[in-house]
């Protein structure tokens, strides 16, 4: 039960400090401690509740987000992928100009639970936008399914660095630095 509270911060030390040497990374395990391998360049993980699954941002150019299962560490890319298909709110988010999956670079994550294990992911992106993409999650199924469903453009010339979900459907973001990084 210990090692259940503590998964998340296992994750994050494990995809941050990978085990190996020489700039080589092993993926078996060292007495208790399993490592995880698979997210390219990971810069944040949220748990999903009620669920062994976590999400995990993959920051790199062509970036991913990765589900992690902690019951066996397999970590497959969920979005972009070509199953995925968005379902844009444009009530909610009608100033954004659609899904962009090119240049999808994501760094920071929060997600707010929901009921009937359906809730909602805030996404810092940068890469071909600096923005606060937004999903649902859906993690009644096998695996978690992430259906893109709008995005809050940053204001010109400021760098996003993580964000926070409030209440009443909205967020909180900070600013990390000039865009021009």
């Amino acid at each position: 039960m210990k090692f259940t509270v503590c998964v998340p911060f296992v994750l994050w030390v494990l995809l941050v400090f990978p085990a190996g040497s020489s700039g080589q990374t092993t993926c078996e395990p060292d007495g208790q401690i399993q490592f995880l391998c698979g997210p390219i360049s990971p810069e944040d993980l949220v748990a999903i509740p009620d669920s062994p699954w976590v999400l995990v941002s993959g920051m790199e150019d062509d970036g991913y987000l990765y589900s992690v299962d902690t019951r066996d560490l397999n970590s497959p890319a969920i979005y972009p992928i070509a199953a995925s298909v968005p379902r844009h709110d444009r009530t909610m988010f009608g100033a954004c100009p659609g899904p962009s999956t090119t240049r999808f670079r994501p760094h920071g994550l929060s997600l707010r639970s929901g009921s009937g294990r359906i809730h909602r992911l805030y996404v810092v992106r940068h890469g071909n936008r600096e923005s606060i993409e937004v999903f649902q999650v859906d993690a009644t199924k096998t695996r978690p399914r992430l259906t893109w469903v709008g995005c809050v453009i940053a204001p010109e010339g400021v760098g996003l660095n993580s964000v926070a979900a409030l209440p009443d459907d909205g967020f909180a973001a900070t600013k990390l630095f000039p865009t021009d990084w």
